[in-house]
């Protein structure tokens, strides 16, 4: 089942590299004006200048080979130079990737004890006033768009009161309020989970025959309850998480963090290629390796799940 899991990874990397290539072949225009262009610091590349980039890049070569020898730049590393700002690609994305992982970081970890918790109370006080609650703010924090709670927070926080930075990068201060926005909406998905797992793991018989026994819920709840109700919980934990990354391109543009988010927007503004191809690059390979080690720890976990699949 892993090797199964491992194939489905590799084949969807390849995919991947297939589409972002083809940005390269569908954009208007002859790619070598863009990258002549480029060179020539954003003036208009004359005739001689255009077909010398043509002949030297061999961009009369078939797709097929333009695709091999730029998938093969990119396993070396050498994703190219950005048009807008001539620096190297990897180097860009490198250093606002990282400011994005650092953002979903601290708004997992804000997220994941509020959410567990929240979902297993309301699923052992079911249909009890706290569950009622619970849930209204939840549904209320999930129909939230992340764009109107950060400006509502922004305003709030740093325009009213004036504890905490609007914008700007510097940590953990400018991290508060980009992270909790992004942690909303994940908090309400990863509990109302955990409450639906939580009520299914109570009605099953062997819940039943050790109420009938006598056992404490607090025996119950730590030898039965708690770890089989994770088990599909820690699926929707692995794909939301590869969902934050698509989160924090709002909540970036929204606080200013310089993140991934954010150089995807410029460049798409920009219509800067190369960031774009390596932008998809990067967040669709991360996106896919979450999903794989999701998949490998459900398995880990709850190891009859191998034999079920089979």
């Amino acid at each position: 089942m892993c090797f199964r899991r491992l194939f489905l990874f590799i084949l969807t990397l390849i995919l991947l590299s297939i589409v972002s290539f083809s940005l390269f072949l569908l954009t208007p225009g002859d790619p070598a004006d863009l990258i002549a262009w480029q060179r020539m610091g954003g003036e208009f590349p004359p005739p001689e200048v255009v077909e010398k980039v043509r002949e030297e890049l061999n961009l009369n070569a078939s797709p097929f080979v333009l695709y091999t020898r730029w998938l093969k730049n990119y396993l070396h590393g050498n994703w190219g130079r950005s048009f807008v700002s001539g620096e190297e690609v990897s180097k860009l994305v490198k250093e606002r990737f990282f400011m994005t992982c650092i953002l979903a970081f601290f708004a997992f970890l804000i997220s994941l004890p509020i959410s567990i918790s929240t979902g297993f109370i309301c699923g052992i006080y079911r249909n009890k006033l706290i569950d009622t609650v619970l849930l209204v703010i939840l549904s209320l924090c999930d129909a939230l768009p992340n764009f109107f709670l950060g400006i509502v927070l922004m305003i709030i926080f740093s325009i009213q009161l004036g504890i905490l930075p609007a914008a700007g990068a510097e940590m953990p201060k400018c991290l508060i309020l980009p992270a909790f926005t992004l942690a909303v909406g994940y908090i309400a998905v990863i509990s109302r989970v955990t409450r639906v797992s939580v009520i299914n793991v109570l009605t099953k018989e062997y819940i039943l025959f050790a109420q009938s026994k006598g056992l404490g819920r607090w025996l119950i709840f730590k030898r039965y309850i708690f770890r089989n109700a994770l088990i599909p919980v820690i699926t929707c934990i692995g794909l939301e998480l590869g969902w934050l990354l698509e989160g924090s391109v709002i909540v970036e543009t929204i606080f200013g963090w310089p993140g991934l988010g954010m150089l995807l927007e410029n460049a798409l503004l920009s219509k800067d290629l190369p960031v774009i191809q390596a932008c998809i690059i990067v967040v669709g390979f991360v996106f896919a390796l979450i999903n794989l080690l999701t998949d490998i720890s459900y398995f880990v976990i709850n190891p009859e799940a191998k034999y079920k699949n089979v």
